[in-house]
């Protein structure tokens, strides 16, 4: 066999092999890129899913007052009637912060890891009866760090600075942050509290309550002109007369 032929039959075969490979290798970057495209689909699915669970929150801040809380909370599962446990105000109480949002700040449903059987988020929604059911306000009691430290965020940000009542950063002393804003805009107080809560297993987190009210709205529903408006409840610990 001549050297030539040798060659070409070498040169044929390392062309065949070369095209096999290149077979492979196209067969495998296919494979490579339907599984990025199955799992960029899967991502998008489920910012998909985030956004319109987002969409269909109710948004607190834009709740009128007068409107039916019935209404309000008609997707609502589980819910019932209750006095807020501060201000003696008629309430429906939900634990399924999930369908609520104020603003900016998303909530969810939430217990204290290691927590006792108050560690859990809620929202207490003011009545003036549980006739008409009109929206008064609400208490937003909220477990979840992270989530009370976006709405004192978000409150600064659209009301401005709030007037302080009260203010203790050191964990190891009587931590507390204490918080008021009158919005005349929208006829309503806003009064917020955050305090340090100790654990089962004596870690700590910080609970924000959070209560946000027609103005002029008595304590235990009154109408009596000499009972304490909520905000003239709220300041009296800190009075200094």
């Amino acid at each position: 066999m001549s050297t030539k032929y040798r060659t070409c039959k070498i040169n044929r075969g390392n062309t065949l092999a070369s095209m096999a490979k290149g077979k492979q290798v196209g067969y495998s970057k296919k494979i490579k890129i339907k599984e990025m495209a199955k799992f960029f689909g899967i991502i998008l699915s489920v910012n998909m899913l985030v956004m319109a669970s987002c969409k269909s929150q109710i948004d607190i801040e834009k709740l009128q007052y007068g409107e039916s809380v019935v209404e309000v909370l008609k997707n609502v599962d589980k819910k019932e009637k209750d006095r807020e446990v501060q201000n003696g105000v008629l309430s429906y109480r939900t634990e399924e912060l999930n369908h609520f949002k104020y603003g900016e700040v998303v909530f969810s449903d939430f217990v204290a890891p290691d927590g006792y059987a108050s560690d859990y988020s809620y929202a207490d929604f003011y009545v003036d009866s549980y006739e008409s059911n009109q929206y008064l306000g609400i208490t937003l009691e909220i477990a979840k760090e992270e989530e009370g430290t976006q709405l004192v965020n978000y409150l600064k940000k659209q009301n401005g600075d709030p007037e302080v009542l009260y203010l203790e950063e050191d964990m190891d002393k009587n931590f507390g942050r204490v918080y008021v804003w009158q919005d005349d805009k929208n006829d309503q107080v806003i009064l917020l509290e955050q305090r340090s809560n100790e654990t089962k297993d004596s870690g700590k987190y910080i609970r924000t309550r959070c209560v946000i009210a027609q103005k002029d709205l008595r304590v235990e529903n009154s109408t009596d002109l000499n009972v304490f408006t909520l905000l003239e409840q709220f300041k009296m610990p800190y009075s200094t007369k």
